[in-house]
């Protein structure tokens, strides 16, 4: 029976032996830094957003059409929630630091008064009056903390904290009276369970995101004004991904993510591009792959890799947007070879080679010194062993008709 190598545990590590999964983790006081880091501008916006009540026209919050209505304008009292690869679990701490940056999202959602406008219902607020107070009010934090405020990404404002780290800050609109009502709704639910608090004066519930309306999740944009977004389809997506496939999507999409940062100090194939590749791979192979061997779960992605970088790819909630539109023909001939040098070598540690220590060459080779150089993390395995790792089909019992005999 022919042998192959089992490097499942080179990325999975094992309770005594760490992996590369392991090795892709933030330190553990960077995540302290970040944490202090997102609480303390949390804060900041908190306490200074209300001072700008009555301040609204003359620093142009609200839309100059709609100065009439400025009196409806509610408290300005933000909210947080958390978003991007921290939610997703798949934040990788970068191979490449600078320039490569660890990046949080903290989305920041102001429940405001909506209005009729022209057929369409938007925010009260200016979307760069929006912009520019979060601005104003982050501008003399930044100063003492020795951080640096970026408003140059249309989508966001970024706190650069170190050369190492940053924060972005997508602001949202989302309609006060929806939110209120919501917000007290979960509050009965929450004293009707014993707890005390609801917990949604900083934090935004997750009762109450979960169930604002669709079409009244507003973006600002700092060229575009307001444009919906839903931040929680992407979040949907991708948990209903793990639901369906398990945990080995989200560890393939990390190693990925690794692969990506390694190979490329700067740009490379974005975050959401490599997730939906392999989202696609999974749904495409739906039972036939491995939940214990993400070593042949990594080789069937790679398999397709070149091929899903050859077409366009989609994004996973917005099918008219395409991700790899602003890739030029250069990037495109660039990402492809890589992806077929991946796929090489992983052939080649699972199937070319008995050597442990130029399997764990090679894998070092497309994913750094990450990968861990440790030869008990290798087994020499069998096509026996290689089918046991699959879960048994379900098949229905065979009908055997009652018979009579003598």
């Amino acid at each position: 029976m022919r042998g192959t190598l089992n490097a499942h545990k080179v990325f999975m590590g094992t309770a005594l032996r760490p992996g590369y999964l392991k090795a892709l983790d933030l330190e553990e006081n960077r995540e302290q830094l970040l944490r202090e880091a997102r609480d303390d501008i949390r804060q900041a916006l908190r306490e200074g957003m209300p001072q700008w009540q009555g301040l609204a026209k003359a620093q142009s919050l609200v839309e100059s059409r709609y100065i009439a209505h400025a009196s409806q304008l509610p408290p300005l009292r933000p909210r947080f929630r958390m978003q991007g690869s921290a939610v997703y679990q798949t934040l990788n701490d970068p191979a490449h630091k600078p320039p490569q940056e660890v990046d949080h999202d903290d989305g920041t959602f102001l429940p405001t008064s909506f209005v009729d406008g022209g057929g369409t219902v938007k925010p009260l607020l200016a979307a760069k009056g929006y912009f520019k107070v979060v601005e104003a009010i982050l501008a003399p934090l930044c100063e003492r903390k020795g951080w640096k405020l970026v408003n140059t990404k249309p989508t966001c404002v970024r706190v650069l904290i170190d050369p190492e780290s940053h924060i972005d800050l997508p602001l949202y609109a989302i309609p006060d009276q929806e939110f209120v009502e919501l917000a007290e709704e979960s509050a009965r639910a929450m004293l009707a369970e014993g707890v005390t608090s609801a917990d949604s004066d900083i934090e935004l519930a997750k009762h109450v995101y979960m169930n604002l309306p669709e079409d009244r999740i507003m973006l600002a944009h700092r060229d575009n004004g307001w444009i919906e977004s839903d931040p929680r389809e992407l979040e949907d997506w991708f948990l209903g991904a793990i639901r369906d496939h398990g945990e080995v999507v989200r560890r393939i999409c990390r190693y990925l993510k690794g692969w990506r940062d390694y190979q490329w100090p700067k740009d490379g194939p974005s975050s959401i591009t490599l997730m939906a590749c392999v989202v696609t791979v999974f749904d495409d192979l739906n039972g036939t792959l491995p939940k214990n061997r993400d070593d042949l779960a990594l080789q069937a992605v790679s398999h397709r890799l070149e091929e899903l970088f050859s077409q366009p790819i989609a994004n996973p909630v917005l099918p008219d947007q395409i991700l790899d539109e602003s890739w030029s023909p250069e990037e495109r001939i660039d990402f492809k070879s890589h992806a077929a040098k991946l796929k090489a070598v992983i052939d080649g540690v699972l199937n070319g080679t008995f050597h442990k220590q130029i399997a764990l060459s090679l894998l070092q080779e497309r994913f750094g010194d990450r990968i861990p150089n440790d030869e008990l993390l290798i087994e020499i395995d069998s096509e026996e062993r290689e089918v046991l790792a699959y879960e048994p089909a379900k098949v229905a019992a065979p009908f055997v008709p009652r018979t009579t005999s003598g």
